[in-house]
């Protein structure tokens, strides 16, 4: 699978730019991403991936202290069958 560097750099600038995401001390980008990707993505395997890491993307300090799960997580969706990693690998990336 090849990551797109300039879909994911513009899609982090869309997100730095929230005023909102701003003045909410409960923010992290790496939530508000994912939240937005479930808007776009409705897979079972991405709805699947969500429910086990969105308590955990709820704010920067969740994100740091749960990023081992995380990535086991990411990980975890991108070696499994290959119709799902079809289905969400390419939004899990971004």
């Amino acid at each position: 699978m090849k990551v797109n560097l300039d879909a994911v750099r513009d899609r982090r600038e869309m997100l730095e730019g929230e005023a909102e995401g701003e003045e909410d001390e409960m923010h992290s980008l790496f939530g508000h991403a994912l939240h937005q990707s479930l808007l776009i993505n409705l897979s079972i395997p991405f709805n699947r991936f969500n429910r086990k890491i969105e308590k955990s993307a709820r704010s920067l300090p969740l994100v740091v202290h749960f990023k081992k799960e995380i990535v086991e997580c990411i990980c975890e969706v991108l070696a499994g069958p290959t119709n799902e990693v079809e289905l969400c690998g390419e939004t899990i990336l971004e």
